[in-house]
């Protein structure tokens, strides 16, 4: 299947700092504060795409949760194994907030979690080998949401198309003897609809 990328803009959106704290710091605030904007940019792109595949209905494959306020070990284990064999690989388990601390919560027979820690990355967590992340931009428990989704990195596309720019504003009326900034960047993303599926509560 063919993944168009089309390039949008993101920005990290203005960030204020005083004259006289730009001027007295013995250090590079901009360059300091550039990280955090950065950053904010990130979770900008990240949002474009977690609603993306939200609205996307052309995406078929879904598992539903067991309610509309939880899930079970067999609702985690179905959506593993729901993409197609060509994208069965290099798949990652995507869960909102409030689904990200269920997943934590459940426990095996055993009284252990379902969910491990990697042994690289203690800071990373795995559901059956697969890793599991977190993206606040996928929608709490509710009738018909989506909580979170599985796809391939097989079938996902993601291309920084150009240098970040930063962009710093002056004499704004509204903003006396302060500088702003914001910094853009330039991203394009695409998938193949059938390397994702989706985590969808019921309807009642």
């Amino acid at each position: 299947q063919t993944i168009s990328l089309t390039p949008s803009t993101y920005q990290s959106g203005t960030a204020w700092f005083s004259n006289m704290v730009l001027n007295a710091n013995d250090f590079d605030l901009v360059t300091y504060a550039q990280a955090d904007l950065t950053y904010a940019k990130e979770q900008g792109l990240e949002a474009a795409i977690a609603a993306a595949i939200i609205a996307d209905a052309g995406i078929t494959q879904s598992v539903a949760t067991a309610t509309t306020s939880g899930f079970t070990y067999e609702n985690l284990v179905d959506l593993n194994r729901k993409l197609p064999r060509k994208y069965d690989r290099q798949k990652v388990i995507v869960l909102s907030a409030q689904a990200y601390a269920a997943a934590e919560k459940l426990v095996g027979d055993d009284g252990h979690p379902v969910l491990n820690k990697d042994p690289q990355n203690a800071e990373l967590l795995r559901f059956n080998g697969t890793p599991v992340l977190r993206c606040d931009d996928f929608e709490a428990f509710g009738a018909g949401k989506v909580i979170g989704c599985i796809f391939s990195m097989i079938g996902f596309s993601l291309r920084d198309a150009g240098q970040a720019s930063l962009a710093r504003y002056t004499q704004n009326a509204a903003k006396p003897d302060q500088t702003g900034f914001n910094l853009f960047a330039y991203h394009a993303y695409g998938y193949a609809a059938s390397a994702i599926a989706k985590l969808i509560c019921p309807a009642s």
